[in-house]
């Protein structure tokens, strides 16, 4: 089968509309300029090497699945909403936005995770802008990789972040007995980590009073006559 062949889209000012799926060549482009507003109603598939490139006053909403392969380029900073489902690299990869990013209520953000290492073993979005965080995140196992505790994944970086997602689902990353997922700083710093599950009250309070008999008898021998 032959390769696709080069075939760049090119919008200037105004709305416009794109149906049907798109899959970019390699070194193809896609040029948002002056202060177009473009909407791509179905899939989208950015190959390596081709290019999605927004002016300052342009954006463009996805309403369909986007796919952005490593080494695909998302230039200028313009603003890209994504409506429908966003998915990084060849499972996983890093990908950078030099624009802002806003995540709708029905988007799913894919996050795959196999190892530590980010952008080739978990995926990263780094967002030169503005990342609005909307919809559901989901997180899913990559390579059969298992967490421990103290892994911690830094799944976003930006310039300035709004909102949070209305879901996380970790359904497709369940982590073993014992173990629990800590969100306290995917706001602040982008990541996620692996936790210890808390003992419950009880368990805390028998180990108390365990602990309280074993000083009990450790000072009663000491202070018994020989």
């Amino acid at each position: 089968m032959p390769a696709p062949r080069r075939c760049d889209v090119k919008v200037s000012f105004g709305a416009s509309s794109i149906s049907g799926d798109l899959t970019s060549a390699q070194d193809s482009k896609i040029i948002l300029s002056g202060s177009s507003e473009t909407t791509f109603w179905d899939n989208v598939t950015m190959q390596s090497g081709s290019e999605l490139r927004l002016a300052a006053n342009a954006s463009a909403v996805f309403f369909g699945q986007v796919n952005v392969r490593n080494g695909a380029l998302l230039t200028g900073a313009g603003t890209s909403f994504y409506e429908g489902g966003l998915s990084l690299g060849n499972s996983p990869g890093m990908v950078t936005n030099a624009g802002s990013v806003s995540f709708g209520q029905d988007n799913v953000y894919l996050a795959e995770i196999g190892g530590l290492i980010p952008g080739e073993q978990f995926d990263q979005l780094q967002v030169g802008g503005t990342l609005s965080f909307g919809g559901t995140l989901k997180l899913m196992w990559w390579d059969n990789f298992n967490a421990k505790v103290g892994d911690v994944f830094d799944l976003f970086d930006w310039g300035n972040s709004a909102g949070r997602f209305t879901n996380i689902d970790t359904g497709a990353a369940r982590l073993t007995n014992g173990l629990r997922w800590d969100f306290s700083r995917l706001y602040s710093t982008g990541e996620i980590g692996v936790a210890a599950v808390p003992l419950p009250g009880a368990a805390w309070l028998f180990i108390g009073g365990l602990l309280t008999v074993l000083r009990f008898n450790r000072n009663s021998k000491a202070g018994s006559p020989i």
